[in-house]
């Protein structure tokens, strides 16, 4: 990566980057610390310290906004109220490279001594010997949240996972496959909506329908039918034409628009059904989620109560044609999908389900060694 100083941006970043490689210049690394992995909330909460492990940036790039982790994961965990210690992968490798970070993700756990390591994976980013001193020389259990387990199992997740203390997953299929590697601590979970920051906003309705959201699979083609049909899809992301999205203007697009589209396919398999976090973000700002048909959604949300799905891309016209007559309706949908999501599906009580059975397992596990020792 270069930087020239012709671009004030660039030439901001490029000395920032600058300060924070001097930082570890010396064998006394763990005097910056601090400077390197800050800490939140620490002294003024009962909650467990957590060493959150993530990417700052949107897919680890920069001037390209914050990352969907970093939002949703480590912004509850703040509002939440949890002492956190903030390890953004994404940042310490441009200063530090990989080895320097390993050093300084290991002097943070041994000063810190959070109660758990939390880790959004990425790609490998923490190496098997940092997660093994971690946990077994410092007693910090590690968890590990992967999230793409649907397509990415055998290539990735099965030769990760076994690093981690615990493994969270979003497919509820991939339990029994972790088990059949050996791996029993593993907890289903699933994506959600950070109700602190994720909120309605006022201002009425500007579009019909919209999609918030990247152009790959099939995507094109369906908008491109859509069109044909005399639907108009406001759309932004990188790769349509009015493009990337910042987050206060996608939350305030959820909420001007009659009907979210939300366009499920994984975006490395046309046919494969995954829940998005989509399907959570619009219903938590209060706004009106039409999203493809999928049985495992059926657990977290009713259709037609609380959200509306469709088939295929007929149905998806029928749908929109539907509701956008029918507002009386699409309205009571819309509220009470907003009510089920900050009542059941906010990130900060699937992190608390996971703390909690992290912690109820390590209570077990202390109170049986004491009573094989007495």
């Amino acid at each position: 990566m270069s930087y020239t100083s012709e671009n004030p941006l660039r030439e901001k970043i490029k000395q920032k980057l600058h300060r924070l490689r001097s930082l570890l210049t010396t064998p006394h690394e763990e005097e910056r610390i601090q400077d390197l992995v800050p800490c939140y909330n620490t002294g003024r909460s009962d909650k467990p310290s957590v060493l959150y492990i993530g990417l700052k940036r949107n897919y680890g790039r920069p001037g390209d906004g914050y990352s969907y982790e970093e939002i949703n994961f480590f912004y509850s965990l703040f509002h939440g109220g949890y002492p956190v210690y903030r390890f953004s992968t994404d940042t310490l490798y441009e200063a530090l490279g990989y080895e320097k970070m390993q050093r300084l993700l290991l002097g943070a756990c041994t000063f810190y001594r959070p109660k758990v390591l939390f880790h959004l994976l990425h790609h490998d980013e923490i190496g098997g010997d940092t997660l093994k001193r971690i946990s077994q020389d410092l007693g910090i259990p590690t968890i590990g949240w992967f999230s793409d387990d649907h397509w990415r199992f055998d290539s990735f997740s099965r030769l990760r996972a076994p690093l981690y203390d615990w493994i969270c997953t979003t497919d509820a299929k991939a339990p029994q496959k972790y088990a059949e590697l050996g791996l029993t601590q593993v907890l289903g979970s699933q994506w959600g909506v950070n109700h602190f920051l994720y909120r309605p906003v006022e201002g009425g309705y500007r579009h019909d329908v919209s999609f918030v959201g990247q152009p790959h699979g099939r995507r094109k083609r369906i908008i491109e039918e859509l069109e044909r049909q005399g639907l108009r899809v406001y759309l932004r992301g990188r790769g349509w034409g009015e493009g990337w999205v910042d987050f206060p203007e996608m939350l305030s697009i959820f909420s001007a628009s009659k009907i979210n589209l939300n366009l499920s396919n994984a975006s490395v398999e046309h046919d494969l059904l995954q829940i998005k976090g989509r399907d959570f973000e619009v219903p938590g700002c209060g706004g009106f989620l039409l999203t493809q048909h999928n049985p495992a959604l059926e657990e977290y949300f009713i259709p037609g109560e609380e959200i509306a799905t469709y088939q295929d891309i007929p149905d998806m016209v029928r749908k929109i044609r539907y509701y956008l007559e029918h507002e009386e309706e699409r309205e009571a949908i819309r509220k009470r999908g907003y009510q089920r999501a900050l009542k059941e599906h906010t990130f900060l009580g699937r992190l608390e389900e996971i703390f909690a059975a992290v912690s109820e397992k390590n209570r077990k596990s202390l109170s049986s060694e004491k009573i094989s020792h007495t």
